[in-house]
C-alpha cells in the first residue's frame, strides 16, 4: 500500500537537494543565538552596536574590527551592556559604522605645565606646576572647534 508523503517530508526532501549556502565569516568575540548579517562595502573597520529606537545604546557587539569587503555575521546573546537579558519584544536597532581603516597620528602634547608652551626652566611646585602652557592647563577640555580637517581642544 502506498502512503502519501507529508508536506514536511516533501519540504525536507526538497531542501536536501538545494546547494548548501556558505556561511559568512563570523565576527571574532561576538556570541549568542541571534544572528546579525551585514555586508561591508569595502575593506576597512566596523563597529556594530545595538540601540533603542530613541538612540540610547543597548550594547556594542564589536568595536573597530578589521574586516574584508563582503558579507559577515555578528551574534548577540540578547543581553544589554550590563549583562541583563532584554525583555521579550524589546525593539532594537542595529547600527553598523564602517569605513576605511582608522589610524592615530600624534602631532603634539596638550597642557604643558609651564607658562610657555616649551620648557625653558624648571617646572616649579604646587599650583605653579599645574598652570600655564597652551590649551589644557592639566584640566579637562571643555570646548572643541573643527577648522577644515583639524580639531582644536580648549578649556
Amino acid at each position: 500500500m502506498h502512503r502519501p508523503r507529508s508536506a514536511i517530508a516533501l519540504l525536507f526532501a526538497f531542501a536536501a537537494t538545494l546547494p548548501a549556502q556558505p556561511a559568512p565569516p563570523e565576527i571574532p568575540g561576538s556570541n549568542g543565538a541571534i544572528p546579525i548579517r551585514f555586508t561591508m562595502p569595502e575593506d576597512g573597520t566596523a563597529t556594530i552596536a545595538l540601540y533603542h529606537p530613541g538612540g540610547r545604546l543597548i550594547r556594542p557587539l564589536a568595536q573597530v574590527v578589521p574586516l574584508t569587503k563582503g558579507e559577515h555575521l555578528a551574534r548577540w546573546d540578547g543581553m544589554d551592556l550590563f549583562g541583563n537579558l532584554l525583555p521579550a519584544g524589546t525593539e532594537v536597532e542595529v547600527r553598523i559604522f564602517t569605513g576605511p581603516t582608522l589610524r592615530a597620528k600624534w602631532e603634539f602634547g596638550i597642557a604643558s605645565p609651564n607658562p610657555v608652551p616649551w620648557p625653558t626652566k624648571p617646572f616649579g611646585e604646587g599650583t605653579a606646576m599645574r598652570t600655564g602652557g597652551w590649551l589644557g592647563d592639566h584640566g579637562v577640555s571643555a570646548s572643541a572647534v573643527a577648522v577644515g580637517d583639524r580639531i582644536f581642544l580648549g578649556k
